[in-house]
């Protein structure tokens, strides 16, 4: 028997007696109502609604429950995880976007969440974070949250509106700096056909170990591109003695080395 339309009640918010607010007889086509002057998102606003065919107005259904918002959508492609802009063994600097979607509220703050490198979470600095629905960028300071460097966290960023909060995915973190720029290596002729150049280590390693030294020389006054001779990027090496082969007593040797861990690469060495 063919559908001849449908009727939607609501309580309007009174968490009372349901009215009719739309009749949508010889309407069978019609099937979604908006409500108007919904002016408080925290009110729950009750519906129902009936069929109508030829022998009248049918079983109510099942009540639903509304808000005029919901909290701001969450999820990976809704709401990213903070970027990581700078990171020392002290500091930590994220930014991050707002939720995709509000929620039809507003957003009202945001909240940054620090864990202990064991997945238990605190909220950092609410006091400067929340209630300010403009930010989009912090400075986390780890020290003063009693982080160690050369461990590995996780943050995450929460946005607020006025029916709730939704947390961003996490990121992760190594609470490190590139290594300090290391002193100039020196270099000692052996003999007419091999010169040692010795290497050492950065006076920081930025808070994390040193995975790798590489080493360059030019020999002469040449203009030539620096030659890599120990620990290409693609090889690990944590020697810091080289013994390097040379056609003419006496020749110029310039050198120059850098080092890295896990966060990148020093600068060169002076030569």
């Amino acid at each position: 028997m063919p559908i001849f339309g449908y009727k939607l009640y609501s309580d309007l918010g009174t968490d009372h007696d349901f009215q009719l607010v739309y009749d949508g007889s010889n309407k069978p086509s019609v099937t979604q109502y908006t409500l108007t002057n919904v002016t408080d998102p925290l009110v729950t606003y009750r519906f129902y609604a009936t069929g109508i065919n030829f022998n009248g107005e049918g079983v109510a259904s099942g009540i639903a429950r509304l808000r005029s918002c919901t909290t701001p959508s969450s999820g990976a492609e809704n709401f990213a995880a903070p970027l990581i802009d700078a990171t020392t063994s002290t500091r930590v600097t994220i930014s991050w976007a707002a939720p995709k979607d509000d929620g039809g509220c507003e957003i009202l703050g945001y909240a940054i969440y620090v864990d202990n490198s064991a997945g238990v979470f605190s909220e950092y600095d609410a006091s400067n974070v929340r209630n300010k629905p403009l930010l989009s960028s912090y400075v986390i300071d780890m020290q003063a949250l009693g982080k160690t460097a050369s461990q590995t966290y996780l943050i995450k960023v929460g946005a607020v509106n006025t029916i709730g909060e939704v947390q961003s995915d996490t990121v992760s973190v190594l609470l490190a700096s590139i290594p300090a720029t290391p002193s100039p290596p020196t270099k000692t002729f052996l003999n007419d056909t091999h010169a040692q150049i010795v290497m050492s280590p950065p006076a920081s390693d930025g808070g994390d170990t040193i995975k790798n030294y590489e080493l360059q020389v030019k020999i002469g006054y040449s203009e030539d591109a620096w030659s890599t001779v120990l620990g290409a990027t693609d090889a690990h090496n944590l020697d810091l003695i080289y013994t390097l082969p040379i056609t003419l007593a006496g020749q110029l040797i310039q050198a120059r080395y850098r080092c890295m861990n896990d966060i990148g690469w020093s600068s060169y060495s002076i030569p």
